[in-house]
């Protein structure tokens, strides 16, 4: 008997997930809206990226400075730059030095500090990224090198330190707008109230929504890995926790999404919530401005919100951050927050569309009229 009733589950699964793949299908302008956001700031964080990072002059490179394990790799790849950039300068006579009349205006020092490579940028419009990507050529880790202005202040490179937010957008976009509100959109329009007839349980219709969502979540997860590995930003060792860490990242936003299904009928209301939540979580997690540019305060409280559970560990693999907690914490947070929304989505899922509430207040024209005297 028991083994009967997991065949029809089975059988019902399968139904309705291919339900739901011929509805995908009849609108697919629900798979191209769930990416919106996450192309949106992918455009925006590569404009400023080109703008800051590689257009600019090219710079001479003075690697005098540089000393420790990593020095004689790292001149060796400057010296390379001859194909798309400028040989580094070893000496003041040398080719490239301060006493070359050919060599650039611009200076660009690279010098170690204990175990990190420093890049000095000392003067603006410079086109620093062929120097950083000359250096993670060396085998220097992305999470060793510092970009410093002419105040010793930080550079932010946007479209790496960002990789991991437009990863988290892309996801939340699909899990929150992509799944929750089309759920809705069916129990407001009765849809739900035909399936409640059956003996379905409510949990597996939750989980019948994932599957064809997860085409999308390849798609957005393979184009963001192509970006880090051609910007040079990601260790291809490091890609086996990042899967991890976005199949974590699924189970919180996915229950999230069950939990905000559960109940609402009403999806153009609903749409605009979640918009704002997925806008919430990306702001919280440096989608305004790079976590690691905060003062120590702010970088502690947004290390501990929601979105960071989200985007630190995305950012530890795709951009070499170091991320506030562990990465294994956030796995947990993720995966006790994802779990407590879905057993409470299974408990608290209806059918039926909530009742309108009746209108109390009566139009002053319906009023009956006193007789005057």
């Amino acid at each position: 008997m028991e083994l009967r009733a997991r065949s029809q589950s089975f059988r019902a699964f399968r139904a309705l997930v291919r339900a739901d793949a011929r509805e995908l299908r009849r609108d697919r302008f629900v798979g191209v809206s769930t990416l919106t956001m996450a192309l949106v700031l992918l455009i925006l964080h590569g404009c400023m990226w080109l703008a800051f990072s590689v257009a600019g002059a090219t710079p001479r490179v003075d690697a005098s400075g540089l000393a420790g394990p990593h020095a004689s790799a790292v001149a060796t790849a400057l010296d390379e730059l001859r194909g798309d950039g400028a040989p580094a300068a070893h000496g003041p006579n040398g080719p490239n030095g301060p006493n070359d009349p050919n060599a650039p205006a611009h200076t660009v020092r690279v010098q170690s500090a204990g175990e990190r490579i420093v890049i000095a940028v000392d003067e603006p419009r410079v086109g620093w990224d062929p120097v950083w990507r000359a250096v993670r050529a060396a085998g220097v880790p992305a999470g060793q090198i510092d970009v410093l202005g002419r105040d010793g202040e930080p550079i932010p490179d946007f479209l790496r330190l960002n990789l991991g937010t437009i990863l988290v957008a892309a996801l939340a976009s699909i899990a929150l707008l992509g799944t929750a509100v089309p759920l809705i959109a069916a129990r407001g329009r009765g849809t739900l109230r035909l399936l409640g007839t059956t003996p379905l349980p409510r949990s597996l219709m939750l989980l019948s929504r994932v599957p064809n969502r997860l085409a999308l979540v390849l798609v957005s997860v393979s184009g963001v890995i192509g970006i880090a590995v051609l910007t040079r930003a990601m260790e291809p060792a490091s890609l086996p926790r990042l899967l991890v860490s976005v199949c974590c990242a699924l189970v919180l936003l996915f229950g999230f999404a069950a939990l905000a299904a559960s109940r609402a009928s009403d999806p153009e209301a609903s749409q605009g919530l979640l918009v704002g939540v997925c806008f919430a979580l990306l702001a919280s997690a440096g989608s305004v401005l790079p976590v690691t540019l905060l003062p120590e305060p702010l970088r502690i409280a947004s290390g501990l919100l929601p979105g960071a559970w989200l985007v630190e560990p995305a950012s530890a693999d795709l951009a070499g951050t170091s991320p506030l907690l562990p990465v294994p914490a956030y796995w947990g947070l993720c995966l006790a927050a994802g779990l407590a929304c879905f057993m409470l989505a299974a408990r608290r899922f209806t059918w039926e569309p909530r009742p309108e509430r009746a209108r109390t207040h009566l139009i002053a024209s319906d009023r009956p009229q006193e007789a005057r005297p």
